[in-house]
């Protein structure tokens, strides 16, 4: 056995109001564990927690509204741990927003039964 392949890693508000940010990935193959790393930063180093079991979803609750946090993942097993995921950064709001259209992300609407549109 191998360490794990890094995963990938996505993020985003949970618009509940609470300000927690949803972190999920696929689980890569082998992998027994993921550990979370946050940070006010880009490329965090500190463990968010403990490591998680063999999950594709958490949530961070402890999250401070008004602050920009940085996530990344390593997935692991018993011969150790992946590279670092990919980096995404969350603006925890009491409500979800949409980002601004100039940071390029591509959002898919469906208009209706069968029909999509998309933006940039």
């Amino acid at each position: 056995m191998t360490a794990p392949l890094a995963p990938a890693l996505m993020a985003r508000n949970v618009g509940d109001g609470s300000g927690s940010v949803r972190l999920s990935w696929n689980l890569p193959a082998g992998a027994t564990g993921i550990k979370v790393y946050r940070g006010t930063a880009t490329a965090p180093t500190v463990q968010l927690g403990a490591t998680l079991g063999a999950v594709s979803l958490t949530y961070d609750s402890t999250a401070t509204l008004a602050t920009r946090y940085f996530y990344r993942i390593k997935a692991t097993n018993a011969d150790g741990d992946s590279a670092y995921s990919n980096e995404v950064s969350v603006h925890p709001a009491t409500t979800k927003a949409e980002p601004a259209p100039d940071e390029g992300n591509l959002h898919i609407r469906r208009f209706g039964y069968g029909q999509f549109g998309r933006r940039r």
